[in-house]
């Protein structure tokens, strides 16, 4: 989420103008590790969802994956 974040704050934009979250999963059981810390994130606005699961990650050891949209005008 650090590394999303801080790609956002280059463009003058934050987790608040994120419009759409894809979660990319390597594993479902590993999924609801991280409710408490989306929960946190996203407990005043609500982005659109996608969830998708793959038989790995690259890199190995990685297990979920966020991916932040942002509608947003060209500057």
């Amino acid at each position: 989420m650090e590394t999303g974040t801080a790609i956002l704050a280059r463009d003058d934009l934050s987790l608040k103008d994120v419009t759409r979250v894809v979660y990319i999963i390597e594993g479902a059981a590993d999924f609801p590790s991280c409710f408490p810390l989306l929960r946190q994130v996203f407990s005043n606005f609500s982005p659109s969802l996608t969830f998708m699961w793959v038989k790995s990650m690259t890199p190995a050891g990685v297990k979920i994956e966020l991916e932040l949209c942002v509608e947003a005008e060209p500057v």
